[in-house]
């Protein structure tokens, strides 16, 4: 190989014309450096190739004359495409260079005599290496020439004396420049795919080198196999075990994650008939009765597999009971039935929730209607039949407190009662028409009595006459009795002290006559 110089020019300028700005524009692309000096990071940041620059002014990098000895560190952000010409050049303290993978080309000199960067990784999407672009870099101690790489430019590795190994993943050899590894020893490993390290002794630029050695390829594959077996697929044969196994020929390592099936797998499942139904499934047939059932057989993996079926039964005539009443003359009607106006014991089948068969039975009891009830007025004191329990009406309207047997009409209208017997049925009387309730003066008086003070503040006095009087009671306005003085009176006069009672309206019955009366 022969020795390439790199001329350095020394570039004459005035000192105001230095420029001392420490970010900026180049292309489409911004720089800016960080830290302090002697130990700067440099970072070129946006979308788009970076222009190509030269040696000498004026179009050297914006970098170069005041800081490139100073400059440590290199991140080219994503987004850059290419690194251009001379980008780099005689950075002669760079150390460490970050390049996202979106650069696709790495210019003539980007880092030539970068004689102290010991370590680059080069992205996988880089294409083209250019001329002289790792040049004089000494320290350099390994590279890796990514499988996409085409082309690699004249003296692109030119007196890379520190190289130890470089590995090229590239099935065919990247087109090699002239010089491209000049002064580079010629013993050091150089791995490269195992299937083309006979092609790359027999390339240009490449068959310098003596110490080939093959990288094999490496296939990973997964796989589950039955526990207990032999697994015999992928070139293995080895027992059938969880783990990661390896296989390696000439040129090719086959990586195997084995998982297993379990051997003895048990799939459960329960059903439920009603009674008389008979069980076909997908593996049990023609089951009558309950019980456990198992079966055995290969699952879809290969491996054995059980089979469990629970079955049991529901009832097969579930029955619903209940009762109910109704008066006679009514129809009832719920849910299950509908329309029934006589006693007896009902039926209904339906399915249930378990779609079996299921009874419901309904026991219907028609109470008896009370007897009519039959109104005697006498005066303005209606009286019903006997019942067990009354109430009684005022043109359609029930009477607040009038539930017993006897009312005393206080108005003039239509009056009727409505009695209940002990099952809850009723019964109407017919309508009996009030026109005199007898009662049309605070006072009354006749030939025979005379009853005073009215309205009154303590004290009733009834002057008899020559009538004998029976009996006496007072009601209030809803015909309930608060006093009865059972008598027997002749040529008398009686005193009936109300001074307890509450100011109001009230009546006084003596034997058959009602009287009004008012206490203040």
């Amino acid at each position: 190989m022969k020795a390439i110089k790199i001329s350095l020019f020394v570039v004459c300028l005035m000192a105001s014309a230095v420029s001392l700005a420490q970010n900026g524009t180049i292309g489409p692309l911004t720089w800016s450096l960080s830290g302090t000096s002697p130990n700067y990071t440099l970072t070129i940041s946006g979308n788009g190739a970076m222009p190509d620059f030269t040696q000498m002014s004026p179009n050297i990098s914006p970098w170069y004359l005041t800081y490139r000895s100073s400059i440590t560190a290199v991140v080219i952000g994503n987004g850059v495409t290419s690194i251009g010409n001379y980008a780099f050049y005689l950075c002669t303290n760079l150390t460490s260079v970050s390049i996202s993978n979106s650069v696709t080309s790495i210019g003539n000199y980007a880092f030539a005599g970068c004689n102290t960067l010991g370590n680059i990784t080069i992205p996988n999407g880089v294409t083209n290496i250019g001329n002289y672009a790792f040049s004089l870099c000494s320290a350099l101690k390994n590279i890796t020439i990514p499988n996409g790489v085409t082309n690699i430019g004249d003296a692109a590795f030119n007196s890379c004396t520190g190289l130890i190994s470089i590995t090229s993943h590239s099935v065919n050899p990247p087109t090699a420049g002239n010089n491209a590894f000049q002064n580079v020893n010629i013993g050091i490993p150089v791995y490269v795919p195992c299937t083309s390290k006979s092609t790359y002794r027999s390339a240009y630029g490449w068959n310098g080198f003596t110490n080939y050695v093959g990288l094999p390829d490496t296939s990973f594959v997964f796989d589950t196999v039955c526990s207990g077996t032999i697994y015999t697929s992928n070139g293995f044969n080895i027992p059938a075990l969880a783990g990661v196994h390896y296989r390696t020929d000439t040129c090719h390592t086959t990586c195997l994650t084995l998982a297993l099936y379990p051997n003895d797998s048990i799939t459960q499942y329960w059903d439920t008939l009603c009674y008389g139904e008979v069980y076909n499934g997908d593996n049990f047939k023609n089951k009558t009765e309950e019980g456990i059932y198992y079966d055995t057989l290969q699952n879809k993996n290969g491996c054995d597999s059980i089979i469990c079926l629970t079955l049991s039964y529901y009832p097969s005539v579930p029955i619903t009971q209940y009762a109910d009443t109704i008066c006679q003359g009514e129809t009832y009607t719920d849910v299950h039935f509908s329309g029934l106006t006589k006693a007896g014991t009902y039926y209904d089948t339906l399915q249930n929730v378990n779609g079996c068969d299921s009874i419901i039975i309904l026991t219907l009891v028609v109470n008896p209607l009370p007897d009519i009830p039959v109104v005697s007025p006498n005066g303005t004191v209606l009286t019903a039949s006997s019942a067990d329990y009354y109430q009684w009406y005022f043109n359609g309207a029930a009477i607040s407190g009038a539930t017993g047997q006897s009312y005393v009409c206080t108005q003039i209208g239509m009056y009727y009662v409505v009695v209940t017997n002990e099952h809850g049925c009723i019964a109407q009387s017919e309508n009996v028409y009030v026109t005199d309730v007898g009662i049309m003066h605070w006072t009354m008086e006749n030939a025979q009595w005379t009853i005073y003070p009215n309205p009154t503040t303590g004290e009733l006095i009834i002057d008899n006459g020559q009538w004998t009087m029976d009996n006496v009671k007072i009601f209030d306005i809803t015909g309930r009795t608060l006093n009865n003085y059972p008598l027997s009176i002749i040529n008398s006069q009686l005193k009936i002290d109300v001074s307890s009672l509450s100011s109001g309206i009230y009546y006084l019955k003596i034997d058959n006559r009602v009287v009004k009366f008012v206490k203040e």
